[in-house]
């Protein structure tokens, strides 16, 4: 079955701070209903750190749901 792909924007958690512009692209295969990060962009801090977001189990849930 064919994989859907789309790219979603989510809050993010970082060390010390959040942002609501993190860039998830997702896949999606809708014949096992089964979600799966295929990229995460990683976001500048104020210290010029490259980081990648962390996300809880409620932001994960959204992701997917702007996914389906």
């Amino acid at each position: 079955m064919k994989v859907y792909r789309t790219t979603v924007q989510s809050k993010g958690s970082f060390k010390g701070w959040t942002s609501n512009l993190c860039s998830v692209t997702m896949g999606y295969k809708p014949d096992k209903d089964k979600y799966f990060f295929i990229k995460v962009w990683s976001q500048q801090s104020k210290e010029g750190q490259w980081l990648k977001p962390h996300f809880s189990k409620k932001q994960i849930d959204t992701i997917k749901q702007k996914v389906k």
